[in-house]
């Protein structure tokens, strides 16, 4: 029996000492791990920080547009108007004359608004390049 006993304590020593490097091992990942977390979380605030200067920028550049639409289209309605009066008879040209300057007006109010717009498009852009590669980097580092 105490041979036994012995025999079962040198099996269990040995079992702990192929234990030890799995332990030491473990230890190295996790610690690697909590390294690779720790340099994600200041890339994922750097993230959220570019974000949400995107989004109000985005939203500016939707209200533009917004507002440039409307004006766009009152601008083919105008145009479309000028083609009908200029398919009626020669009486009818003042009349176009007329709808050609408020054309020209509403294309005067449109101009200015995509000037305004491809700015902002401009801006936007470059963030949102800025953005992917770092949500790219995230993403495999939360695989990880």
């Amino acid at each position: 029996a105490l041979y036994r006993n012995y025999k079962s304590l040198k099996e269990l020593e040995q079992a702990e000492e192929e234990v030890d490097p799995l332990e030491v091992e473990a230890d190295t990942l996790e610690a690697e791990a909590e390294t690779l977390e720790a340099a994600v979380d200041p890339q994922e605030a750097q993230v959220h920080a570019l974000e949400a200067e995107v989004v109000p920028q985005e939203a500016e550049v939707h209200t533009l547009e917004a507002e440039v639409d409307p004006q766009e289209a009152k601008v083919e309605l105008q145009e479309a108007k000028v083609e009908l009066q200029e398919a009626k008879v020669d009486p009818q040209e003042a009349k176009v004359d007329l709808q050609e300057v408020e054309v020209d007006t509403l294309e005067a109010e449109v101009d200015p608004l995509e000037e305004e717009v491809a700015p902002l498009e401009a801006k936007v852009e470059p963030l949102e390049v800025k953005v992917e590669p770092l949500e790219s980097k995230r993403n495999k580092e939360s695989v990880v």
